[in-house]
């Protein structure tokens, strides 16, 4: 974690002004909750009225096109930071940003600065939300250790109290909240994803030549937590390594469900963008001339 990112969180929990987290309404302002409805947008501002670049800094991300929608909502030097005001649930919330805007806006190099770049996802979780259930947790927590070794945080906040936690893996191992999750841990805190050796070399190459995939076993699977939208069918080369094929309709998201199948245990995935697998939700539309585009993890 560098400077800007530990000053920022130092900032925004054991220095704050307001309580911007508590008692919200919606991520961004809304008219049809009245004047007096609180916002994170707009808490998140007025605690960080000191700072307005927060908000008018370059902030876009270019990922699949030059509108105001690819951007990260907040820019502190050079820390990038999403805001999320969600239940935590898989099948929508968990994998709508938290994790592919800090990616992108950290890998991506997209900004003029000479500064190392880093992102943190501000998740305030919605009160009386659910927390992760075991089979969440087990697959969603190691990805969050895992991008932390690019300098990608994702803060977890409870809207009533302010409570935070974020994975500092192997620095802490401390038993997650009950708010956050029904487990106090992960069956496994570090999965290694970043460690790859000659089967997934070869696990890559095979899903790269539609020929040899298409003559491997398959079968048909749902990934835990998604219901249909999580479809997905598995390849198996041999006895000792498989690979995963997704279709999803929404492009953003092919980075969370790439991770999320790694996370699973396939040797290698692809998530293609194909956007009559999944409508899009009304009132986003996203210019593309092609109708599939792929991520290969």
């Amino acid at each position: 974690m560098n400077k800007n990112t530990s000053e920022f969180l130092d900032r925004i929990f054991n220095r704050t002004n307001t309580k911007w987290w508590h008692n919200l309404v919606s991520e961004t302002p809304k008219k049809k909750y009245g004047e007096s409805a609180r916002f994170l947008e707009s808490t998140l501002q007025e605690e960080l009225s000191e700072f307005p670049d927060y908000r008018r800094g370059n902030r876009s991300l270019y990922f699949f096109s030059k509108s105001s929608r690819s951007s990260i909502d907040g820019r502190y030097h050079s820390l990038g930071v999403e805001e999320k005001f969600n239940p935590l649930d898989l099948k929508e919330h968990l994998i709508d940003g938290a994790i592919h805007r800090g990616i992108v806006w950290t890998m991506g190099k997209l900004q003029n600065t000479q500064e190392p770049l880093e992102a943190v996802s501000l998740y305030v979780v919605k009160k009386d939300s659910a927390p992760m259930d075991q089979t969440t947790t087990d697959i969603y927590i190691p990805i969050l250790t895992e991008i932390t070794k690019i300098g990608v945080y994702v803060v977890f906040v409870n809207e009533e109290t302010g409570e935070f936690w974020y994975s500092n893996f192997p620095h802490d191992s401390s038993d997650l909240p009950s708010w956050l999750s029904s487990q106090p841990k992960p069956s496994t805190w570090n999965l290694g994803l970043d460690q790859l050796g000659e089967k997934h070399d070869n696990a890559f190459s095979i899903l790269k030549d539609e020929h040899t995939l298409k003559n491997l076993p398959s079968r048909q699977l749902t990934l835990p937590n998604m219901g249909k939208a999580g479809q997905y069918k598995e390849y198996s080369i041999g006895d000792s390594s498989k690979v995963a094929v997704m279709d999803y309709g929404n492009q953003w998201r092919l980075i969370e469900l790439g991770f999320l199948l790694r996370a699973l245990g396939y040797d290698a995935v692809k998530v293609i963008y194909n956007k009559t697998a999944q409508p899009q939700r009304r009132g986003i539309k996203i210019n593309r001339r092609e109708k599939r585009h792929t991520k290969e993890f």
